[in-house]
């Protein structure tokens, strides 16, 4: 990858992703933000160059993105510029921390990201956009869904499927075989110990259903 990065947002996600890039020795040409008040300053010796729509200046030849954005519940957020700029015909590619265990027999898919000592075992996929945060674990056989976030620490055993949009929160655990409906969400600390319905929020331990959540903010 010899093309420069633009990485979209300039919180805290997206510093992370830039200090991913630099240990990949990357060159990067900034980050964009909707937040008026972040352009022009600097971060890590790289500037916030404007809004996203900065990015449209540059030819889809020219410059290669990263998804700075990151999510607490809804993956939308991240989820938007992802669509929008693939559709135009930027490339995402995957960004890897150089310390982290990914098995051979693995799938990685545009978009996605992994944070240090994250452990990606054999058989697993993983969707376009997918986040997998620090020190997360994925067991053997597993399939992560498009867009979805595996927030700090989680563990997902072998086997799990993911259908896509989830946010697995931080420190959570999802036993082996467990099915993910599209749109749910695991909250922080939660053992899951039963398939989950799509739209859906579950908590404790074990994990139960809390509320269904509303598409249109969702998904």
């Amino acid at each position: 990858m010899d093309l420069p990065f633009i990485i979209i947002g300039a919180g805290g996600h997206a510093h992370v992703v830039s200090h991913t890039l630099k240990k990949c020795s990357y060159e990067i040409l900034g980050f964009t933000d909707s937040d008026k008040s972040k352009i022009g300053k600097i971060y890590n010796n790289i500037p916030t160059l404007g809004d996203d729509t900065s990015i449209l200046h540059h030819a889809t030849n020219t410059v290669l993105l990263a998804n700075g954005l990151g999510s607490t519940q809804s993956v939308v957020i991240r989820t938007e510029p992802y669509l929008f700029f693939t559709q135009k015909g930027y490339v995402f590619p995957p960004i890897i921390h150089p310390k982290t265990y990914i098995s051979d027999s693995a799938t990685i898919s545009s978009g996605c990201q992994i944070g240090c000592t994250a452990v990606i075992n054999n058989d697993v996929y993983l969707a376009d956009n997918v986040l997998v945060n620090t020190g997360v674990i994925i067991e053997h056989d597993c399939y992560i869904g498009e867009h979805s976030h595996i927030a700090t620490g989680a563990t997902i055993c072998g086997g799990c499927t993911l259908a896509g949009y989830n946010h697995i929160g931080a420190g959570s655990t999802l036993i082996q075989g467990i099915k993910v409906g599209k749109g749910a969400v695991v909250a922080a600390g939660a053992v899951v110990t039963h398939d989950i319905p799509d739209n859906t929020l579950v908590a404790g331990i074990p994990a139960i259903v809390k509320k269904k959540l509303c598409t249109k903010k969702n998904v």
